[in-house]
């Protein structure tokens, strides 16, 4: 077989480990990556990622190539060089199968705009047409209208993000049109698929993490932690919800004084006006109102080795998000055995189940947040039998075995069917 598969995350053919090195997101495109170098199934693999931030070069390792193209990965209109570049590397390469790696990027709907005979399989990671209606779920009442200086200037404030993330929405309706199978891995992105193309065939395929987040010494044990430390997700977005998670914070620091939250990704609120958004501006607002300023602790992007580090000395793993649909880091924090709080919102339910493997609460309730949170520092029975749940059943769902084998299972039955619908 010869596949396809269109990411715009930077790829790598020669390191086995960058993708655990990496302090970007998307480590489950290098663990792609290389089971399909690792493979006796697959004849030749094309591997073609998207983005800014590459050099525009070529390379082959056995039977891989990558083509690394530079270039925007959302727009609202089609970039005909791009559409120029992906036909040329169509008509080469003449694939079985093309993958497109994440339905919320236009460059999936400009490869699908060229001339191919290829079966199209939209493997999903966000539902940017559901993330759209969440970007004030829980904000003041008129902060749609708020702009920074920074906002006016790059056109950046939560209302133009949430124009654009519609648009993204139609592009990745676009996109499920002309699919003729689907990839997910939750009953929620299984409900959305089916919504827009009911024809397309879904498959689930859970998903593997990066090395570190198997290793036996990153299990979490209640003796190692710091005691009240939660270690939360990025938030530059509002939709990620770091504002209620500050409101949550501010109730439990009244009975916890040395509660800290640990929150990973870059952020820029301690620039300038001029160079922080108005989101940005709100965080450190009620950061400074409910005097948080050492209970809230920003670490910047981390490796899988620093991430793990982190989960594993914290209290509990935190995921506030307002909307999700397959989320990595709780799926890695579970994998580590860490108490986990998540929202109810998307696939988390697929994920995490109440009371048993996590406990959950509905989206935006920092008042239910925070007791929940509050409920596991206060039992450390509860602590250690989410743990063990936790960790049990991310190993039964998130093998990297049982993902490698799913994947190429899929790949094998389309290229079947195909075949079978030749030979009549």
């Amino acid at each position: 077989m010869k596949i396809l598969v269109l990411t715009t995350m930077p790829v790598k053919l020669d390191s086995e480990g960058y993708f655990n090195k990496s302090k970007s997101s998307g480590g489950w495109i290098g663990m792609l990556v290389n089971n399909i170098q690792k493979s006796d199934k697959v004849d030749k693999a094309a591997i073609v990622s998207v983005n800014p931030a590459n050099d525009g070069s070529v390379d082959e390792v056995g039977n891989v190539k990558s083509f690394s193209i530079k270039s925007r990965i959302v727009t609202w209109r089609p970039q005909k060089q791009l559409i120029a570049r992906f036909q040329e590397i169509l008509d080469e390469f003449k694939p079985d199968i093309i993958d497109i790696q994440g339905i919320e990027f236009t460059v999936g709907r400009d490869l699908l705009m060229c001339r191919h005979d290829a079966k199209v399989i939209a493997t999903l990671q966000g539902i940017p047409a559901e993330l759209s209606k969440v970007y004030f779920c829980a904000m003041p009442k008129g902060f749609r209208h708020r702009r920074s200086f920074y906002d006016l200037t790059h056109f950046k404030g939560l209302a133009e993000k949430q124009r654009l993330m519609r648009m993204r929405g139609r592009s990745s309706h676009e996109i499920l049109k002309k699919a003729d199978y689907v990839i997910g891995r939750t009953d929620w992105d299984h409900a959305n698929s089916w919504y827009v193309n009911p024809g397309a065939e879904y498959f689930y395929v859970p998903r593997a993490f990066r090395d570190d987040f198997y290793k036996e010494e990153n299990k979490w044990k209640l003796e190692d932690v710091k005691r009240h430390r939660i270690f939360g997700i990025q938030g530059r977005d509002s939709a990620k919800g770091l504002h209620v998670a500050l409101e949550a914070l501010a109730l439990l620091k009244g009975s916890y004084p040395d509660v800290e939250l640990i929150v990973p990704g870059d952020y820029k609120y301690n620039s300038s006006k001029k160079k922080i958004t108005a989101y940005e501006k709100y965080i450190r607002g009620l950061i400074s109102k409910y005097s948080l300023e050492q209970n809230v602790k920003f670490v910047g992007s981390l490796s899988a080795a620093e991430m793990a580090d982190y989960m594993k000395t914290s209290h509990i793993f935190c995921q506030y998000s307002l909307c999700e649909n397959s989320p990595n880091s709780l799926g890695e924090a579970m994998m580590l055995g860490v108490p986990c709080v998540a929202s109810f919102v998307g696939g988390t339910s697929t994920y995490l189940h109440h009371d048993r493997s996590g406990l959950m609460y509905e989206k935006g309730e920092m008042q239910t947040l925070a007791f929940m949170i509050k409920k596991i520092f206060d039992d450390d029975e509860l602590a250690l039998r989410l743990s063990e749940n936790a960790r049990a059943e991310a190993f039964e769902r998130n093998s990297p075995e049982k993902s490698k084998n799913c994947l190429f299972g899929v790949y094998e039955k389309i290229i079947s069917q195909n075949d079978e619908v030749k030979a009549r």
